[in-house]
């Protein structure tokens, strides 16, 4: 199961992704349709959070953990995900759609924590 609550609508929301990070545009349309299809049929729920306007306020919680999306502005781009909002531990980075994929999947077979 899979909730969404957003600060934004959904087409500031994809404008904020062309401006912040045009080069993971296609990275992050892939990281939200897998996390929409492999997610939402999860038995755990899972809540899609920005905590404010921005394009670095955006978090996933799930499965006892959270993973907080940041635009990667060295070398090639990507997305890091932390384990935190603040001062957390670098999980991922994800750079391409296969990565975007691998993560959510990741996601899904991990065990739950309590």
């Amino acid at each position: 199961m899979l909730t969404v609550d957003l600060t934004s609508d959904h087409d500031l929301l994809l404008r904020m992704v062309r401006h912040h990070a045009p080069a993971v545009e296609g990275v992050v349309l892939e990281l939200l349709a897998y996390m929409s299809l492999e997610l939402g049929s999860d038995s755990e729920p899972w809540q899609i959070r920005q905590s404010r306007v921005g394009a670095n306020s955006f978090s996933l919680r799930g499965r006892g953990g959270e993973y907080h999306f940041r635009a990667d502005h060295d070398g090639q781009g990507g997305i890091r995900v932390y384990d935190r909002a603040r001062e957390g531990n670098l999980v991922d980075t994800i750079a391409t759609r296969g990565e975007a994929r691998e993560f959510v999947k990741g996601l899904v077979s991990a065990p739950v924590v309590v």
